[in-house]
């Protein structure tokens, strides 16, 4: 099974600090190779310019992503990302993964998240890394 999903946006923001108008595109793909195992492509695109200040901002963003369901109880996802800001005060790019494992066994809810992400200022060179580990186990009552 194969979808595509097309948006596109207009935004008009009439704050006092700040007005600004934005336009956003992006583009998904995604396909289902088996009826557990599901796959996406996504990019898009977006400019904010302000309007008292005329600066702008343009964002780029790709992701790709893979689900997987084993069994109804149990599912698993992985997740890249790249983002770049390209604008006349913030430039930076980012990129990252993230995982996740759920398992539901009753009114318990059971999860691993990891994350790492990678994001550089292109103005200052600055470099950041981030690394990030959750669990989580939920109780529900019905």
């Amino acid at each position: 099974m194969k979808w595509s999903k097309t948006t596109a946006e207009y935004e008009y923001r009439d704050i006092t600090d700040l007005p600004s108008e934005g336009v956003r595109v992006s583009q998904t793909i995604s396909f289902s190779p088996l009826s557990s195992v599901f796959f996406s492509l996504s990019g898009g695109y977006g400019i904010t310019k302000f309007i008292e200040t005329d600066e702008s901002n343009k964002v780029y963003k790709m992701n790709s992503s893979l689900q997987w369901f084993p069994a109804r109880e149990l599912n698993f996802s992985i997740d890249g990302f790249f983002i770049e800001q390209d604008g006349d005060i913030i430039k930076t790019r980012e990129k990252g993964i993230t995982s996740l494992l759920r398992y539901s066994l009753g009114i318990l809810q059971m999860s691993a998240e990891y994350r790492f992400g990678n994001s550089i200022d292109l103005v200052s060179s600055e470099e950041r890394t981030n690394n990030y580990f959750l669990f989580k186990v939920i109780k529900t009552t019905s």
